[in-house]
């Protein structure tokens, strides 16, 4: 099993998260379009009996992941409320920016380089707990403070208004206003994906990548969003540091496990519902029916969590089946990149 390091540079704005689901997906109607139907629906065979991998992870923005909250971090978030609130009441103006920064919990959270869990994968509880017990403390004089937030931000969301055309008249009908939300990155930004593979040398992902950044990532695509180019692949399989008997992942991917993976009680993670769509030829359904693109619900685990593994495994999750109900041939990949750590609880 080999492990890469694609590194991507968006060159236009994105309509469309970089969750590793959707990247797989993508990858797949490439696949397609470059070796033909035969060879996809062989190569999602293997991959549904565990015969190939390919793993993906979803984007890092200059290769950082969030560190997940844990319990020992719950009395520091009430101290949070608590300061906010005694503001609150003292009739005292909190600047609107970080308003908006306090909303998020994301914000609260602390960001690690990829790279360095790689190399270090024996840490403590501690180790996680210190680099939050910062983050916080520093959100926390800001908040007494009341300082204006720096903004560091190398992305920016925006929602652009839009006409809807009749293609039947050629003409913009009238009233039919609607907006789509972009993601505008800053020049020459780093985004990190990585994938594990048993089926694919480093040209060739190279080549699916650069194929994929000159297609459009996503949504609207055809209009030109979602466009990236390949700053550099690296196979880093040897570069990643092996420990014995790890019990911890760290998940780079969104995840579906299987039954005997994690021991959820013990885990720091957040789920969320997720309702894929049909790309490719599909994107406007199959047949039809109308609401055909749309994909039956998934609960996954979101990138990021720290979940503890009940036995080791080279890959964890699973291929999703069946999750269209007009095509049985549709997958969804819940498997996940992840990072063992040794993980001492003191």
């Amino acid at each position: 099993m080999n492990t890469y390091r694609i590194i991507i540079n968006p060159i236009s704005p994105f309509a469309t998260p970089l969750h590793s689901d959707t990247i797989f997906g993508q990858c797949m109607w490439l696949l397609k379009f470059m070796k033909g139907n035969e060879f996809l629906n062989t190569f999602i065979n293997d991959i549904k009996e565990n015969k190939k991998y390919f793993v993906v992870s979803a984007g890092f923005i200059d290769d950082e992941i969030l560190l997940p909250m844990i319990p020992m971090h719950l009395a520091r978030e009430e101290e949070i409320k608590t300061e906010f609130i005694k503001r609150l009441t003292n009739d005292e103006k909190i600047k609107s920016d970080f308003l908006f920064y306090l909303s998020k919990k994301k914000n609260r959270q602390k960001k690690i380089k990829i790279k360095e869990l790689f190399n270090n994968p024996e840490q403590s509880i501690d180790y996680f707990y210190g680099l939050q017990e910062d983050k916080i403390d520093n959100f926390l004089d800001m908040l007494r403070k009341n300082e204006k937030r720096k903004d560091k931000s190398i992305l920016k969301k925006e929602s652009v208004m839009r006409n809807r055309i009749n293609r039947l008249s050629n003409r913009v009908d009238e009233g039919a206003l609607f907006t789509s939300s972009y993601t505008f990155y800053v020049k020459d930004v780093d985004i990190s994906i990585y994938i594990k593979t048993n089926c694919f040398t480093i040209d060739e992902v190279k080549e699916l990548f650069t194929n994929l950044g000159n297609y459009g990532f996503g949504a609207d695509s055809s209009i030109g969003k979602g466009l990236f180019i390949v700053k550099g692949v690296k196979d880093i399989t040897n570069e990643i540091k092996k420990i014995s008997n790890p019990n911890f992942i760290l998940s780079l991917s969104n995840y579906i496990p299987n039954d005997d993976e994690i021991d959820m009680e013990q885990s720091f993670y957040s789920v969320f519902l997720k309702q894929g769509k049909l790309g490719g030829e599909y994107a406007t359904g199959i047949g039809s029916n109308v609401r055909s693109y749309v994909k039956i619900p998934l609960l996954m685990i979101r990138d990021s969590s720290l979940l503890k593994i009940k036995k080791e495994k080279e890959v964890y999750g699973k291929i999703e089946a069946e999750i269209n109900r007009y095509d049985k041939n549709i997958i969804q990949s819940g498997q996940t990149f992840d990072i063992k750590l040794l993980i001492k609880e003191v």
